[in-house]
């Protein structure tokens, strides 16, 4: 018999050899051997703790303290050498068994590019005080609004929260420096936007979603900010937006939902505990306890606390159960109100605030080619604040797009359109949780018939609105807030280094807003009858800027860049609003203007009001950087400004900073731990017009009761007319300062740790205010005054510092500043203080001293002349 044989088909053949083949190749690429070395760093010195890994595995190690490193790899692998601060290099293994290598510093932190608006420049040779936040310091906490990512991490930046969920917050720049606007300017892609808390300033969480942001400059000092001229004054915050990246598109996403709970509130007396301390506090006194508490509290030395309590229009008084006074048929909501008062205590804290969510999602999509540049983002937050019906919600979509048309041609645009919503609360002295801590806890929610409760305007509840109905009755009060900003723009390259710029920026803010309130009868204020009330508002701002830049390299040592250009600006802004009452049948479908007076209530006198400006300005600015040997750094800047805000239209403002790279001379060569260390200086002056609205200058009239006037003398007719509203003063002119700044900026230890170090001098002048005047003065305002010097001086210290524990990458920041601002002049006299003058965030800082001044016209055929100093050579000048 025959053995049986297997046989094999050509291709299970092949296939076996393939597989045999390719175990035989992996044993042999698998074989690995020991790879040892020495790393250094550009002196030659040994580096301990550098990471050396295989690319693509997880296989890794370190150098020890002499540099020295072994590690088992394959011939085919590759090395990664890594170390924060310095370059990361790749080396095949192949047949190495040793491999030494030097690492150079990565200065990509002194690279990084400084954007101020007109243009960029590399923050390795500027000259003035300048901070940057990059997007990976913003993404990496989930904040909502662009003030929460710069909020404690630049010195001489202060950020101050206004409350609920996107408000506006307050940011200073080194202080404060006017008696108007302190609010900085903003240029985002280019479009210059007053933003803060003032009047006449945006919210920025209705114009940008911080997810945005690409790179976010705070400029400080005159040598930066004097470009910027007028506007300059208050400090400048630069904002460039993510573009495309090369390669193909990309699509991202990124959201965070959370959750935010009120912690460590208040925690309030209980009502007999309440009623207790009022009734000692005038028994310890030898005072009689008021009627208006015994009525409540019983007439004895120690109050008693009523089951109910009857609001009438003579006062509040206190009950027990089965007084046929607190008979339910008697009630009457506008004139005898019973409320069931509540012995254990209303925590009102608890009724104000709870558990809210937020939510933050972003969608975008973005890419880049040599031709062209892309980035689309859709973003949408909602922030449900802590507070009772508050919120605040935001859609955006941006859009950034370039193309090169032409070798020699660039166009492109900026784009975004945001849309939100809003109910909140403003900080302020008096507002819904301050009165919290006025309100008796023994007053109840409602009333026995489920109507709101309240004081009845009586001290002994509190002697004020509930805020908590105020909060319920908010959630018919809306307000819509639109935004259009952005620029289209041309770069044309006309020869090599010269390039001109041709850029249109707009801005378009209307607002919408409605609030009904019920009536009232319980508040301190009665409302007898239902209110509503309906308005808008809108703002334009455009701007066209037309620019040359010269940038040029002679034999290698001499770096020269240069720009000029001049910028036209149009504003305008209408408000308008209009309130009705005595609506009939009250719901949100009948809640418009057109149906008052349609309800039983007494009549209502329908108001409108309106208001609204235009101004105007041209600009022409220069600046010119010089850097001789990398070493040796100048930069001159100026501006001609004029407005037709004040009087005097025209402004000049300029500056000149330089600064010394004095690591790069050879008595510091040799310091291997010193990376870099820049001295600097910068002297100059900037301007401020944010003070002001179009025409304060010009003497103003105004109708009403006050401008009729009984022209025929029959003591019975009177005929309209005007009267002098507000003084003019045609003198009236810019606010200036000159700032002198100190400082320098250096890097250590392989890049590691950063410090810069700012001392700074500003000396304002000329600041712009109305002082009161006496009543015997007359019925006219104050003109408006250059009356006022200011001063600022101060220190910035920033150090930040990066690392690695073995894969574990950790950065860390530390800033500190002082500020010392002091009035120095009031109409040139020293010591000097208005009455009453508060300033600053929420009305926190005081000029507490009182000054007589005095304000002279001399009237001349033909002129009207101003001379404040001449009041003391002639008696008959009236104060003014």
């Amino acid at each position: 018999m025959k053995t049986p044989r297997l046989k094999f088909s050509g291709v299970v053949s092949r296939a076996a050899l393939l597989i045999l083949i390719q175990l035989l190749c992996y044993q042999l690429v698998s074989a690995q051997s020991q790879v040892s070395g020495i790393v250094k760093d550009e002196t030659g010195t040994p580096m301990p703790s550098v990471i050396i890994q295989i690319k693509g595995k997880s296989a890794s190690t370190t150098t020890d303290v002499n540099g020295k490193f072994i590690i088992n790899a394959a011939k085919s692998d590759i090395l990664e050498f890594r170390f924060v601060g310095y370059q990361p290099r790749e080396i095949p293994v192949g047949d190495k068994s040793t491999i030494n290598i030097s690492l150079e510093p990565d200065n990509k932190s002194l690279s990084e590019v400084i954007v101020t608006g007109y243009s960029k420049q590399s923050k390795h040779d500027v000259t003035g005080a300048a901070s940057t936040i990059s997007a990976s310091i913003i993404q990496q906490a989930p904040v909502t609004t662009v003030e929460q990512a710069i909020q404690g991490r630049v010195a001489g930046v202060t950020v101050d929260g206004q409350g609920g969920p996107g408000n506006a917050q307050t940011i200073r720049i080194r202080g404060i420096g006017t008696l108007g606007n302190n609010d900085p300017l903003y240029v985002i892609d280019g479009v210059q936007v007053r933003v803060g808390t003032a009047g006449g300033s945006q919210n920025i969480s209705n114009l940008l979603n911080p997810n945005d942001i690409e790179s976010l400059t705070i400029l400080k000092d005159p040598s930066l900010t004097t470009l910027y001229g007028a506007n300059g004054r208050n400090g400048v915050i630069v904002i460039t937006t993510k573009t495309g990246k090369m390669g193909a598109p990309r699509l991202d996403y990124n959201g965070y939902v959370g959750v935010e709970n009120p912690r460590n509130l208040p925690k309030t007396i209980t009502p007999q505990q309440q009623a207790d301390a009022l009734y000692g506090s005038y028994i310890n006194a030898g005072m009689a306890v008021p009627g208006s508490f015994t009525s409540l509290f019983g007439t004895g030395t120690t109050p008693v606390l009523p089951d109910y309590i009857i609001e009438t229009g003579s006062g509040n008084i206190g009950v027990m159960a089965g007084d046929p006074r607190a008979n339910p048929s008697l009630y009457n909501q506008n004139s005898y109100r019973i409320l069931q008062a509540n012995k254990a205590g209303t925590n009102w804290w608890s009724a104000m605030f709870k558990s809210a969510m937020t939510q933050n999602h972003n969608l975008s999509l973005s890419g880049a080619t040599d031709k062209s540049n892309y980035a689309i983002t859709f973003g949408y937050l909602n922030d449900q604040g802590t507070l009772l019906n508050s919120y605040f919600e935001r859609y955006s979509l941006r859009a950034n797009t370039s193309f090169q048309v032409k070798p020699w041609l660039k166009v492109g645009e900026n784009f975004e359109f945001s849309y939100t919503s809003q109910n909140t609360e403003n900080r302020g002295a008096t507002n819904d949780i301050s009165e919290l801590y006025i309100l008796s806890p023994i007053l109840p929610k409602y009333d026995i018939s489920g109507n709101p409760a309240g004081t009845n305007g009586l001290s002994t509840l509190g002697l004020t609105g509930n805020p908590y109905t105020a909060r319920v009755n908010s959630l018919a009060d809306k307000n819509y807030n639109q935004s259009v900003v952005g620029t289209a723009y041309a770069d044309a390259t006309i020869i090599k280094g010269l390039t001109y710029t041709n850029q249109i920026g707009f801005q378009f803010f209307p607002n919408e807003f409605h609030a009904y309130s019920p009536v009232q009868p319980q508040e301190p204020i009665p409302g007898t009858t239902n209110l509503f009330t309906e308005g808008g508002s809108y703002s334009t701002d455009w701007r066209w800027l037309n620019k040359l830049a010269y940038t040029t390299t002679i034999n290698g040592i001499h770096n020269i860049s240069a720009f000029a250009g001049y910028e036209m600006q149009e504003f305008a802004f209408r408000s308008y609003g209009a309130g009705t009452g005595n609506i009939g049948y009250p719901s949100s479908n009948t809640e418009y203007l057109g149906n008052g007076n349609t309800g039983t209530d007494a009549a209502y006198l329908n108001t409108v009001s309106g208001t609204g400006n235009k101004t105007t300005s041209l600009s022409y600015f220069a600046n010119v950087t010089y850097s001789l040997l990398d070493k040796y750094l100048f930069t001159a800047s100026g501006r001609r400004d004029g407005t037709s805000i004040v009087a005097d239209h025209y402004g000049s403002f300029g500056a000149v900073s330089a600064g010394w790279r004095i690591s790069k001379e050879d008595f510091l060569k040799d310091v291997s731990w010193l990376n870099d260390l820049k001295l600097r200086a910068s002297y100059g002056g900037s301007g401020n017009n944010a003070s002001l609205s179009a025409g304060q200058y010009l003497t103003t009239l105004s109708g009403g009761n006050f401008g009729n006037y009984d022209l025929g003398g029959t003591n019975t007719t009177s005929m309209s007319g005007y009267y002098t509203y507000q003084l003019g003063n045609p003198y009236l002119h810019w606010e200036t300062n000159v700032t002198t700044n100190l400082g320098f900026d250096a890097s250590l230890f392989h890049n590691s740790l950063s410090i810069a170090f700012s001392w700074y001098d500003k000396q304002t002048k000329g600041l712009i205010f109305a002082p009161p005047s006496s009543g015997t003065e007359g019925s006219a305002l104050s003109p408006y005054l250059n009356t006022m010097d200011f001063s600022n001086k101060g220190l910035e210290l920033e150090l930040s510092y990066n690392s690695h524990i073995g894969e574990v990458k950790y950065d860390m920041g530390f800033n500190i500043t002082t500020d010392k601002n002091r009035v120095n002049y009031i109409n040139g006299i020293q010591g000097t203080f208005f009455q009453g003058g508060q300033y600053g965030s929420n009305g926190a800082n005081y000029l507490p001293r009182v000054h007589s001044y005095k304000f002279c016209f001399h009237m001349i055929p033909g002129k009207t002349h101003q001379h404040q100093n001449s009041c003391k050579k002639h008696s008959d000048c009236s104060h003014r």
